[in-house]
């Protein structure tokens, strides 16, 4: 009996700790190879923003209630949010985003991620960065019908 359970010890600590290495390399392996963007530095672009204001030509719209806007960049990835004020992400869509000088791009290529609804953008969306500190950033975009919008996005983390 006391044989039969040392074996079963050992083989299930064993099982275990494959299992814990295993993990662990996964999640190495994950974060290693994130940051490829810059030669792995995107500056202060890096985290989780606000989107504190929008203005269309010239009129600041008003916050909406229940939830307000976020976009994340991490790596050549944008993420724009829908967030309910709970922080509980509503509606998000994926796409890329290039920086050139006080030029900005955000692409959203898929159909399948649906766009969330922040008045003015887009599939495919050009940026005049106007500011940009470490904490406060706004960003402009005028429209091929001649609408100007201004975005002010505030670093959450």
């Amino acid at each position: 009996y006391r044989k039969m359970m040392k074996h079963f010890v050992i083989t299930h600590i064993s099982a275990a700790k494959r299992r814990l290495g295993r993990t662990w390399m996964l999640a190495l392996l994950m974060f290693l190879p994130s940051c490829v963007h810059n030669g792995g530095d995107i500056g202060i672009w890096f985290g989780t923003w606000n989107i504190t204001a929008v203005e269309v030509d010239g009129v600041q719209l008003p916050q909406p209630q229940g939830y307000h806007w976020a976009v994340n960049f991490q790596s050549q990835i944008v993420q724009l949010m829908q967030v309910t004020d709970r922080y509980d992400p509503y509606k998000m869509s994926f796409g890329n985003w290039t920086e050139d000088a006080d030029q900005m791009q955000w692409r959203f290529g898929s159909e399948t991620w649906p766009l969330p609804p922040l008045p003015g953008i887009e599939q495919d969306n050009q940026f005049t960065i106007l500011e940009k500190r470490n904490n406060c950033v706004r960003l402009k975009k005028v429209t091929q019908a001649g609408v100007t919008y201004v975005y002010t996005l505030k670093k959450l983390v």
